[in-house]
């Protein structure tokens, strides 16, 4: 009996550990595509960015009326970085329609600026400044939206990505509770029938061993991926102040020109998408790891999400910890994401109006309790 309860046990746990690896591939390609797609991103604000320095360029030799050989080098190494942002977004996974749209712009632009500059090199003025009126200005603002354009549709399928990254985390971690569970249901009836205390005592240890060892290795695997991304994103937020630094230069130029139509459009541009920019910046960086987890506790961090959240959908809120000292980070952070996915669900999915969240330590182990 006790050989035929095994073996139909380590056959049960053979299937369910081989789901929970496929499940955390999933995971784990998710967390790379998003990553992808969002160096995606990159290259492209890194295309726009550089646009508007040709931009700041061309309009500052309008301005003076002439070529010089300081503007002549600047530009050069400005449409070099255009050119290898192309490069950069072909290779970082930017769809082939958008990148047709954004190469056909740039060079449209590109050969718009080349004939105004040639304009100006022989002194003719009138004729760059039509150029830029009627073929560089117009250029310029297909690119800007071609490329605009593109990083939407990378950023929803970063989005995406993540999001079936996230419902993978979230299997891997319920796959693994199920592993214990029939690790523990399996070891109990066969000590029932056959084991000593000592031998119980061996056994539930070793189950104890395996989840803890479970668990780490998913919050593990998890957490270094969203580290990843946190990086990457670190480096985009530089391409995009950029960005405005050069739309800043524009507008001065501008002001300088006496155009304050121009200007005031620049600014007002440029303080709303900082505005967006600084907003997004939060939210993200919160949700990959909230400051609050590391700084008080799983209590405070589940009530510093759910709070809002409940506001915003009018559901009425109650949370209790019976936790007198704080658990060990990994402990917290799955706590904070079970918590986290499980009030996401009873509001979207059950339509509460009273959510009430109980954190208590259980008879081996700390315990999160979720009522709608």
């Amino acid at each position: 009996m006790r050989k035929g309860l095994w073996s139909r046990s380590g056959t049960v746990i053979v299937v369910i550990a081989t789901v929970v690896g496929l499940a955390t591939s999933v995971s784990l390609l998710g967390e790379q595509e998003a990553i992808r797609q969002l160096e995606g991103q990159a290259a492209l604000r890194s295309v726009q960015a550089e646009a508007y320095h040709v931009s700041a360029i061309e309009w500052q030799a309008i301005d003076l009326g002439r070529v010089t050989p300081g503007s002549l080098n600047q530009l050069s190494g400005a449409v070099s970085q255009v050119r290898a942002g192309l490069r950069d977004a072909q290779s970082d996974g930017v769809s082939a329609a958008g990148l047709r749209s954004v190469r056909s712009a740039v060079t449209a632009y590109l050969a718009a600026v080349d004939a105004e500059f040639a304009a100006l090199r022989v002194g003719n003025v009138p004729r760059a400044r039509a150029i830029d009126r009627e073929r560089t200005d117009p250029a310029f603002e297909r690119l800007r939206a071609a490329a605009g354009s593109s990083v939407g549709v990378a950023a929803a399928r970063a989005a995406e990505a993540a999001g079936a990254a996230r419902v993978a985390t979230v299997g891997v971690f319920l796959l693994a509770t199920v592993v214990v569970a029939v690790l523990v249901r399996l070891s109990g009836r066969a000590q029932a029938r056959s084991m000593a205390a000592g031998a119980r005592a061996d056994t539930l240890a070793v189950v104890a061993g395996e989840r803890r060892r479970l668990l780490a290795r998913i919050t593990e695997a998890t957490e270094e991926e969203r580290g990843r991304i946190a990086a990457e994103l670190h480096d985009g937020p530089i391409q995009r102040l950029t960005r405005f630094d050069y739309t800043l230069e524009r507008a001065r130029i501008a002001l300088a020109a006496g155009d304050l139509a121009v200007a005031g459009r620049a600014s007002v541009t440029v303080q709303r998408e900082l505005r967006g920019e600084v907003q997004a910046l939060r939210d993200l960086m919160s949700g990959l790891l909230p400051p609050v987890l590391t700084e008080r506790g799983v209590a405070d961090a589940i009530r510093d999400y759910a709070s809002p959240l409940c506001g915003a959908h009018g559901v009425d809120l109650r949370i209790h910890s019976g936790f007198e000292e704080r658990l060990e980070p990994g402990a917290e952070l799955a706590l904070y994401r079970v918590a986290q996915e499980s009030l996401t669900n009873a509001i979207s999915h059950a339509a509460a109006r009273t959510v009430w969240i109980g954190l208590n330590r259980g008879p081996s182990d700390a315990e999160v309790v979720m009522e709608v």
